[in-house]
């Protein structure tokens, strides 16, 4: 006999459009092990300052202290998205909304001609 699917999924098991497959949302982190985290980031932290000091740590590990202890102090370092368009040409900008709508059905045809999809286009 076939597994039975929850009702939020579809026979494929995927969630099913509009449903959450976390309704809850994310679990709270109890208060308890919160506070305790923070009574012992003090000395966590000096655990890994001592890790970066102690002449016998190995190299991975005092990078790896270096990268925690700069991350918390300045924060995690920005990352450069670099974007181009085709060819490594500049990104065009559409603005949809200055378009004509021949022009925006022209845009949505070739879009679905690209997917294979243009012989159904503009059958009413």
């Amino acid at each position: 006999m076939a597994e039975k699917m929850p009702e939020n999924r579809t026979k494929t098991g995927q969630f099913r459009p509009g449903i959450s497959g976390n309704p809850g949302g994310r679990p709270k982190m109890p208060e308890e092990f919160r506070q305790l985290a923070r009574e012992n980031s003090i000395p966590a932290l000096q655990e890994v300052v001592n890790i970066l000091k102690n002449p016998k740590s190995a190299n991975k590990d005092k990078l790896k202290a270096a990268e925690i202890i700069l991350d918390r102090a300045w924060g995690k370092p920005i990352q450069g998205v670099e974007m181009s368009g085709p060819s490594g040409g500049p990104v065009e900008v559409k603005h949809y909304a200055q378009l004509s709508d021949d022009e925006l059905e022209a845009i949505i045809f070739e879009k679905l001609r690209s997917l294979g999809k243009a012989e159904t286009a503009g059958t009413d």
